[in-house]
Formats: C-alpha cells, structure tokens, sequence
C-alpha cells in the first residue's frame, strides 16, 4: 500500500491515504480503523476531511473520484477481522 509519511495534492495527509485506500475497499470506519489503528470516531473525521478537501458529497463521492484521479488503486480486500 503506502510506505512513505507525505502530504499529496490538497493537503491530504499520509492518514488519510491509509483511511482513503480503506475506504474505496468498501470498509466501515470501524472496519478502517481497526485495520490501521484509532477509534471509528477518529475515522469518520479522517472521512469528513476528506469529503471536505475533494469536495465531494458523502464517502462514495469521495471513493469515487478518488479511483477516478487515480489517488488509491483498487487492490483485493483485506481480510477484515470479525469480532
């Protein structure tokens, strides 16, 4: 996935690569942040400044133009732990 701490085009931190890969995979924040370590609340935010910077409606908006500018790739699902 992502290996080098960096800012990308908008202010967009490494965090919110990390979340915003997550996030096209089809995770919930609470799946995003078991994954990567934080609280869902700190997801949602990480979310919401997302949505914020790409100017986008709501987190599909926010996937979605994603891929489209070729921001995150599609890559399989991580096994995501249950429980």
């Amino acid at each position: 996935m992502l290996d080098k701490p960096h800012r990308h085009g908008d202010g967009i931190t490494y965090r919110e690569l990390q979340v915003l890969q997550l996030l096209v995979q089809g995770l919930s924040n609470k799946q995003i942040a078991r994954e990567i370590g934080g609280s869902g609340r700190t997801m949602e935010l990480h979310v919401r400044s997302l949505r914020d910077k790409m100017g986008a409606a709501n987190r599909t908006h926010v996937a979605a133009l994603a891929v489209g500018l070729g921001m995150v790739e599609i890559v399989k699902p991580l096994r995501v732990r249950h429980g």
